[in-house]
């Protein structure tokens, strides 16, 4: 009986450990191609993203004028009104602030 017992238990254990190795591979792009909701969802997704880059590059293009600015004008003031006018340390630099936006890259 105790031998019965064991080699189901082996039988149990060979049968699991063969169950748990199996995988398939499922092509989800293959799928969600087909779907036409999938699609729309995605030409959406695309604009809005276009949208937001453009704000982006807006943004950064006004950020880089009032920097260039601010620059300029540092040359004209007093120490008193540099000492005032300090810019804050949340601000970079030109060059920084551009190596930044071509090291995240584009959301597109």
């Amino acid at each position: 009986m105790k031998k019965l017992f064991l080699i189901g238990i082996c039988c149990f254990a060979f049968f699991a450990a063969s169950q748990a190795q199996r995988y398939a591979i499922v092509d989800t792009k293959f799928i969600l191609d087909k779907m036409p909701d999938y699609k729309d969802a995605q030409k959406q997704l695309d604009q809005t993203s276009m949208q937001w880059q453009k704000e982006i590059d807006d943004k950064q293009a006004v950020l880089d004028k009032m920097y260039k600015d601010y620059d300029a004008e540092q040359v004209m003031l007093s120490d008193e009104l540099k000492k005032k006018n300090a810019m804050p340390t949340g601000i970079c630099k030109l060059s920084h602030c551009a190596s930044v936006s071509t090291s995240l890259g584009r959301l597109r």
